[in-house]
């Protein structure tokens, strides 16, 4: 019984809705929140993790045991630097969502994913440039190195829970009564459902267009992505 209930815990404090729970944001309505995103340039990083392994050997009951161990000796990062950029995140359209003309819908679950594209061949040849620059210098630090190309948007989690409603919100709502159903009365399964209750689900990709030898701001070149620029639809008002 007992490790029936450490896994239903731990079940429940890995599930989506309190992730969204803990990202909560009352004060802050759709519009800042996304208008956040679409104004945060997104961070492309380099990374390299230099190591050695080690061979140990040990003899147990007279039999010889062999075990291989990495040894990191040094990591590192540096970000891309590209010249401007664009957000071309496109139409957020909550207006097409059925459940938001719902009269009990009062927040939205934001999942959010971040991407970007190259403005040209010259972009991609200059981060191919700096990159392979960046694993060269530090190439010979030890025997082996991994790396890799991760991206950032400041701001950005994949769980948000934004309030898209005047009403005020319900009584048992929230990350604190979620662990009181889940660890004194463990019925957060019931819980969840009662939270879905007043909640519908949006995903959306926040992407950005990057250049390292155009100013993307450009009047001329501007005119190109209007189409693609952000804006939001709620209840028939477009911003």
């Amino acid at each position: 019984l007992a490790i029936n209930y450490i896994i239903y815990v731990i079940l429940q404090l890995c599930s989506s809705t309190f992730s969204f729970l803990r990202n909560i944001s009352e004060s802050q309505t759709i519009h800042s929140t996304m208008k956040k995103l679409f104004d945060t340039p997104i961070t492309i990083t380099f990374n390299v993790t230099c190591y050695h392994n080690m061979v140990t050997t040990t003899i147990i009951n007279k039999k010889l045991h062999v075990t291989t161990s990495r040894i990191i000796t040094y990591s590192s990062s540096k970000d891309f630097v590209y010249y401007s950029w664009l957000d071309i995140s496109g139409h957020f359209d909550l207006d097409k969502e059925e459940a938001i003309k719902n009269d009990k819908i009062i927040f939205i679950k934001l999942r959010l994913n971040n991407s970007y594209e190259y403005f040209d061949q010259y972009s991609i040849l200059d981060l191919n440039v700096q990159r392979n620059q960046f694993f060269m210098e530090n190439r010979k630090r030890d025997i082996y190195m991994d790396t890799s190309t991760t991206t950032n948007l400041p701001g950005l989690r994949e769980f948000h829970l934004v309030k898209v409603s005047d009403k005020e919100t319900p009584f048992f709502f929230g990350k604190c009564w979620f662990i009181f159903f889940t660890f004194i009365i463990p019925i957060a399964q019931i819980y969840k459902y009662y939270i879905s209750k007043y909640c519908t689900v949006k995903y959306f990709d926040i992407k950005k267009v990057i250049s390292t030898r155009y100013n993307l701001n450009d009047p001329d070149i501007k005119s190109q992505y209007m189409e693609k620029g952000p804006r939001i639809t709620i209840h028939r008002n477009e911003t």
